[in-house]
């Protein structure tokens, strides 16, 4: 996901739907095939769904050196980690999105008039 690509980056004025369809197209370091990446693991080191886990989302270093562990062995599959970065990523836009409409009201106290 990035910036310079408005149909992959996520805004904080998203809605929930365009999260998730943004999120499940993401990169990920998963393998082709779920037998495939169950057998080999996959690769957070290349993944764009860890690594949103881990500069915003997952402030447990314990837990997400576990969440590490468990996709280079197999044991979780990149639609997980999806469907858990978007259930974080639309909790926090929900609360963000209330907080700036309530300031919709105030913001005017703030500005410097020249």
């Amino acid at each position: 996901m990035s910036a310079s690509q408005p149909e992959s980056s996520i805004f904080t004025t998203d809605s929930p739907d365009v999260v998730k369809r943004k999120i499940w197209n993401a990169f990920t370091g998963g393998k082709a095939t779920v037998s495939e990446q169950k057998k080999m693991g996959g690769d957070p080191n290349i993944c764009s769904i860890f690594k949103y886990f881990a500069y915003l989302f997952e402030e447990n270093d314990d837990e997400l050196a576990e969440w590490n562990r468990k996709c280079r062995v197999g044991e979780i599959l990149c639609g997980y980690c999806k469907t858990e970065l978007t259930e974080r990523v639309n909790q926090f836009l929900v609360e963000h999105q209330k907080k700036r409409e309530k300031a919709r009201d105030i913001i005017e106290k703030f500005y410097i008039e020249r």
